[in-house]
Formats: C-alpha cells, structure tokens, sequence
C-alpha cells in the first residue's frame, strides 16, 4: 500500500472511530456531520468523499461487526449440511457460539450502538441489517430441521426466541450487569439456550475460547 492509500485509509478509520463515539454518546439522530468531521481532524467536504452522509457512516460502522457475523453463518450452513447427527450439530453450535462472543468483545462498542439504536428504530438500515440477521438465523435453523438434527417445528419462531434469548444475555454481559468468569462461560450459556429450545438436551462441555 502506498502513502497515498494508507492516508486514505487512515482518515476512514479516524471517521469510523469518530462516528461511533458520536453515536454512542449522542445517538444516531442527534451526531452531525460537521461534529464528526471536526472530531476526526478534517472538513466537511472530506468527510463526503469517503462517505455519502450520516447513514453511509452508520451502515459502515455496524457493518464491522455484522459483515462478519454474517460471513460465519455461511461457514455454519456448510458444517450444518455435513452433520450427520445431532452430537455434530451441537458442536457445530458450541463453535458458532464460541465465534459469536469473540466478534462481540472485538467489536463490543458497535454492538452496544447497535442495542441503543435497536431501541428507537430510527435507522433504516439497521433495521434491513436486523430482518438479514433474522432470515439467516431462521434458514439455518430450518436446514437443521429438515436433516432431523433438531426438533421440528416452526422454524422463524424458534429463531426469533434463540435471537432474543442471546442479544438479553449478549446486552447484560457487555454492560457489565452479569458477570460471567470467561468468554468461554458466555459461549457455554449460549448454547445451552440454543440447543434446550431446539430440543438437543446433550450432554455439553465448556467450550474454550481463546
């Protein structure tokens, strides 16, 4: 990368960094433009040729934690489709947990923004980020379904309990109102929620992350 490039870099990483204080400290609605562009060094206008506006910034922003998240669920649908038992498909959960919980404390702040601004719902696109989150969620417990490695049932409800159950206990841990020794007890309870809905009452060590 040249000195160019990585100028051009450095000042997207400031705009990203700046934008989610903004955001958790004022809110999504209340930042501006001009107070993020100041608080990352620049003006106005270099602001716009990195980012189209406010919600271009935002979209960004959240997307370095569920980029990602999203990525490893394509990796989960193709161990899914291996499982040939319901043993495999708990392992298969006990290591997406583990994944889970080592995005969330990589990218704790954007995941505390993105609980803040669940709340009010007034981003567009993180709602469109929340349905994607949900139909991904829901076609892999329905793939687990079909191959009769879960209980069966309805597919999207069980997602939306298993989602609700985890963001709960995700929101408590990273605001500090349950404290759990390790991210590997976190990823342990995580499945446990997941696998008593779904019908797989086996036997489940801790899992380690690292």
């Amino acid at each position: 990368m040249g000195r160019r490039e990585e100028n051009k870099a450095r000042k997207r990483a400031a705009l990203l960094q700046t934008g989610l204080a903004m955001f958790l400290d004022q809110g999504v609605a209340s930042a501006s433009v001009e107070q993020i562009a100041a608080g990352a060094g620049m003006a106005r206008g270099t602001f716009y040729l990195y980012f189209d506006g406010k919600d271009a910034l935002f979209e960004a922003v959240i997307g370095q934690f569920f980029d990602p998240l999203m990525a490893m669920f394509d990796d989960v649908e193709a161990q899914l489709d291996a499982a040939k038992t319901p043993e495999a498909c708990l392992q298969v959960y006990q290591i997406m947990a583990a994944r889970i919980v080592m995005l969330g404390m990589t990218w704790r702040d954007v995941v505390l923004l993105v609980f803040q601004e669940m709340r009010g719902q007034s981003v567009p696109g993180l709602r469109t980020r929340e349905r994607a989150l949900i139909e991904r969620i829901t076609s892999l417990t329905q793939l687990a379904m079909d191959r009769g490695l879960v209980r069966k049932g309805d597919a999207r409800l069980a997602s939306l309990v298993i989602l609700g159950a985890i963001e709960r206990l995700y929101y408590e841990v990273l605001v500090g109102d349950l404290t759990l020794k390790e991210p590997g007890e976190l990823a342990t309870e995580a499945t446990v929620v997941l696998s008593r809905i779904l019908g797989l009452d086996l036997e489940m060590p801790r899992i380690p992350v690292g």
